[in-house]
């Protein structure tokens, strides 16, 4: 008998916004088109998925994030994701307004950012800062990395409503070096958590798994500690935050694989703050007790931030075009292969965290001017989209 209720189908009405990431420096690894259906059926795919021959569903039981909110008097709620689906983070934010409804005071924890930068987001939901600032100051494209887009709508919702966005995350540079030469050898912990816990066996081979696929992993044991140093700082922080907002409900985003089983991030969450929360997983297995609920959301296809068209490398001279891709603005505008981006609208580009973020900042206008560097010569072309093409 599944010990905990497993799977909920949404019915939801899809609005559009948009998604995309960078790869090796391809700037974007997917893309949507967009769709505006309510889906109310399981289909064969799902049913595949679910091995509904060996696991079955009850159908009356399957509720929506609403009944999930208001059946519950759990006051934290962490929802996991798949970092590049957006209809994921359409479900998050469907959370996040239920709360806000329930409760009225709330708070959402993003694994997304980094804890050296919590001011900066306290300065963009008080309206100091605009989104590109905060962008740039927090580091996203560098730190983060997937488009905005994905995260836009709840940002958006959180600065509307004035709601507090905590950054949960250690900053990457603690976590590289613990990957590379242990715990023991960092010595700034300023923003580590205080306390780790190794003793969870079943999280241990679980990761071990995940080490297998990271080449540039050295050392299993420096690994695991990178990841546990990890999931103990984002749950000492949501802890303390709860605990001193005993009025506040918080809604912890966060990647499936550190929430399963409630291993990574919640248990260490109830070792610090012994309150109820809820656990929910989305596209996740259906096994017992994984979590209190999974989501199977359909896929919502959206457009992309733009994209050059281009893949780079950073080599001494600066960011070089290294190929250029069919059909994108780079060949329109022939743009050559072993150019070297200089600027993009007047903002020098020095990386590709510059270039995306100028992208980002630029994916409506109409026309702008890209200057690069070629034989030592600097040459200005001026781009002219096409507004009814995505360009990636």
């Amino acid at each position: 008998m599944i010990k905990k209720q497993m799977l909920v189908f949404l019915l939801i009405t899809f609005i559009l916004y948009g998604c995309g990431t960078t790869k090796k420096f391809h700037h974007g690894m997917f893309m949507h088109g967009m769709q505006n259906i309510e889906y109310t059926k399981v289909t064969y795919s799902q049913i595949n998925k679910l091995k509904f021959k060996k696991q079955g569903v009850v159908i009356k039981n399957l509720v929506s994030v609403r009944n999930i909110v208001s059946d519950s008097n759990a006051k934290v709620f962490f929802v996991g994701e798949i970092h590049d689906q957006f209809a994921h983070h359409y479900n998050q934010l469907n959370f996040i307004k239920e709360l806000h409804r329930k409760y009225g005071k709330i708070a959402i924890g993003m694994e997304m950012f980094q804890k050296p930068f919590q001011s900066v987001l306290d300065d963009y939901i008080a309206g100091d800062i605009n989104e590109i600032e905060m962008l740039e100051k927090t580091e996203y494209f560098d730190r983060w990395r997937f488009d905005f887009k994905l995260y836009k709508p709840i940002l958006d919702y959180a600065k509307e409503n004035k709601i507090k966005i905590i950054a949960l995350n250690v900053p990457k540079e603690i976590t590289k070096q613990i990957s590379i030469s242990g715990l023991d050898n960092i010595t700034d912990k300023k923003f580590l958590a205080k306390d780790f816990d190794f003793s969870n066996k079943k999280y241990e081979k679980f990761l071990k798994n995940i080490f297998k696929t990271h080449k540039t992993a050295k050392e299993f044991k420096y690994f695991y500690q990178s990841q546990i140093a990890w999931d103990e700082t984002m749950a000492e922080t949501a802890a303390d935050f709860i605990k001193n907002h005993v009025d506040t409900a918080l809604v912890v985003l966060a990647g499936n694989g550190h929430l399963r089983y409630d291993y990574g991030i919640p248990n260490r969450f109830k070792r610090r703050a012994n309150i109820p929360f809820v656990t929910v997983l989305q596209d996740d297995e259906l096994k017992e007790d994984i979590a209190d609920y999974v989501l199977y959301p359909d896929e919502i296809n959206v457009k992309p931030t733009m994209k050059l068209g281009v893949v780079l490398e950073n080599t001494e001279k600066g960011l070089e075009i290294a190929e250029i891709v069919p059909s994108g603005l780079a060949e329109k505008f022939n743009m050559k292969k072993n150019d070297i981006i200089y600027k993009i609208d007047g903002k020098e580009i020095t990386n590709i965290s510059d270039l995306k973020l100028m992208l980002y900042k630029l994916d409506k206008a109409k026309e702008f001017d890209v200057i690069v560097k070629r034989n030592g010569t600097i040459k200005n072309i001026h781009i002219v989209k096409d507004t009814k093409k995505t360009y990636e």
